[in-house]
């Protein structure tokens, strides 16, 4: 299992139920975006790694992990999607 804490506090702090609430985003891709935004330097690079690292597993592996870690937030199939995208966000804040 990848140690992945960053990420899940991203995942289960933030990109809940109440993604809304929490970021005044009005969508996920936009939470996803004022998230990653927000983080500083450091914790961008940190959650990026992470990132990363979950990607450079086959997609079995991501769903089989998305299944265990976050039934209850996000599908396993969309697992890879939605690292993509956050991954996206990053190097959209790097850029910033």
């Amino acid at each position: 299992m990848l140690l992945t804490t960053n990420l899940d506090i991203m995942i289960e702090g933030t990109l809940n139920q109440d993604f809304d609430y929490i970021t005044g985003a009005e969508s996920i891709d936009d939470a996803i975006d004022i998230y990653t935004s927000e983080l500083a330097a450091n914790d961008r690079a940190d959650l990026k790694k992470e990132v990363l690292a979950f990607l450079a597993c086959d997609e079995k592996t991501i769903e089989s992990e998305f299944r265990a870690r976050y039934i209850n937030s996000f599908a396993p199939e969309e697992g890879k999607g939605l690292l993509l995208r956050i991954l996206e966000g990053i190097n959209s804040a790097e850029r910033s």
